[in-house]
């Protein structure tokens, strides 16, 4: 099939975020306050097993979905009550884990609800808002719950070793994010094209030519939801494939199956990657940045940021870039 199902979703139940770490390819915040209704999330959640005859795995995220635990926990509860299966995961950088009789009794209630997984983030641009010893009581005590096969760490071996970056001098903060970005773990769009492509060699646009996004955007399976109804493809921000708020989730998907090689965003993406978009933008007056771009996806990131702030190609386009 040239476009697949979706049967990995994740449901951004909010883009406010206690946060606003330097790798968010999602630009959440603490000044962001979009948020998704129970009856909503439901709704859409329906909609996408619907359409998806081998199954669709949801998970809740964000921003950070803990910052209405009473919303993330009626969601997971009536997930289940209807038959929509479990929770795939839910996602949290932890910040709300003060101490264990908390841990406890959210964890209890989430598993007892229906939750599969709880997914933790933890790196160096987290623990700049988050202490490592309030992860660390979360791991620890969800692993004595639910246990440690439930608990998945991104990433385990900052969970052991890393330190709060907040308490470093910038110079210190700045050798560590250049030591970890190397590891290649980070999704280079959003603010992490603005902020962690500085620390990253660049290389000029002709670099990425050939490097098409077929299968990450069209048969990858896997979408995301925002808060405001935004359908985004995979992990790429700004990207707007239609909105399940105002249409029904299967009604999107069959437009991109059968007209996504009309779509000048998406098409162009899939079919020639953001290089070839680059021939597009430079039409309408985008000049390539002289210093060159960290990869393809910051490449992208650019050009899609010059279309918002432009009002072109509205259509495909997540409004929020606009303001950036």
């Amino acid at each position: 099939m040239p476009v697949k199902y979706w049967k990995k979703v994740g449901i951004m139940l909010t883009d406010w975020c206690n946060a606003s770490c330097s790798s968010c390819y999602l630009y959440c915040n603490p000044s962001r306050n979009n948020w998704m209704s129970a009856a909503d999330a439901i709704r859409v959640w329906q909609e996408l097993r619907e359409i998806s005859p081998h199954g669709c795995k949801v998970h809740l995220t964000g921003g950070e979905p803990f910052g209405n635990y009473e919303l993330l926990l009626k969601i997971t509860q009536e997930a289940t009550a209807k038959g929509l299966g479990q929770t795939d995961k839910i996602e949290t950088n932890g910040f709300w884990a003060a101490n264990a009789d908390i841990v406890r009794k959210r964890i209890t209630e989430l598993d007892a609800a229906g939750m599969r997984l709880l997914a933790v983030s933890c790196d160096p641009y987290h623990q700049q808002f988050v202490p490592m010893k309030t992860v660390r009581l979360l791991v620890r005590t969800a692993e004595e719950i639910i246990t440690p096969q439930r608990v998945q760490v991104r990433w385990r071996d900052y969970l052991e070793m890393g330190c709060d970056t907040n308490l470093l001098e910038e110079p210190q903060r700045d050798r560590l994010y250049m030591d970890w970005i190397k590891k290649d773990r980070d999704r280079i769009s959003g603010r992490a094209a603005d902020v962690l492509s500085s620390y990253m060699e660049k290389y000029p646009p002709e670099t990425f030519a050939g490097q098409d996004c077929r299968d990450s955007l069209l048969k990858s399976g896997n979408i995301h939801v925002s808060p405001t109804g935004v359908v985004l493809p995979g992990v790429c921000s700004g990207l707007c494939l239609g909105n399940a708020l105002q249409e029904h989730v299967g009604d999107i998907w069959s437009r991109v199956y059968k007209s996504h090689n009309d779509m000048p965003i998406l098409g162009t993406l899939a079919n020639s990657g953001p290089f070839g978009l680059l021939d597009i933008a430079k039409k309408t007056g985008f000049r390539s940045d002289p210093l060159g771009y960290a990869g393809k996806c910051h490449l992208c990131w650019e050009i899609k940021k010059y279309f918002a702030q432009n009002h072109m190609f509205e259509n495909e386009l997540c409004p929020v870039l606009a303001i950036l």
